[in-house]
């Protein structure tokens, strides 16, 4: 899904890009997973799962990844690719977080863009 000045955020299926087309274009990418999970009436623990990415009854997948851009520079959850997600997973997930992505893209605004680095002049 393109945004604006021709950045893009990955998205593996149809039914989730469409979610998350409104949220992406306030938020610039970033998942603010917790919050919209809380808005959802659901814990990350209940979100519909793949099995491959279960791994001692926790599920090791990021949904921040799946969802549009994860910025944890050590995030220890599994990237995964295009691919590995499949129709019913992903309808699944819509089901589940689209109360939650639609509130939060309605009453959180998105934080404060630091300000630009000043350019060192010679």
């Amino acid at each position: 899904m393109e945004q604006g000045e021709g950045e893009t955020w990955g998205h593996f299926h149809p039914k989730i890009a469409e979610m998350m087309k409104n949220y992406h274009r306030k938020f610039e990418g970033a998942v603010l997973l917790d919050r919209v999970v809380e808005a959802a009436g659901t814990t990350l623990t209940k979100l519909p799962h793949l099995w491959r990415f279960m791994e001692n009854g926790e599920n090791t997948l990021c949904y921040r990844h799946v969802l549009g851009c994860c910025t944890y520079k050590k995030c220890k959850q599994i990237h995964i690719e295009g691919d590995e997600v499949r129709g019913d997973f992903a309808v699944k997930l819509c089901i589940v977080l689209t109360p939650g992505v639609s509130h939060v893209t309605e009453t959180v605004e998105p934080y404060p863009k630091p300000p630009a680095k000043k350019q060192k002049t010679g």
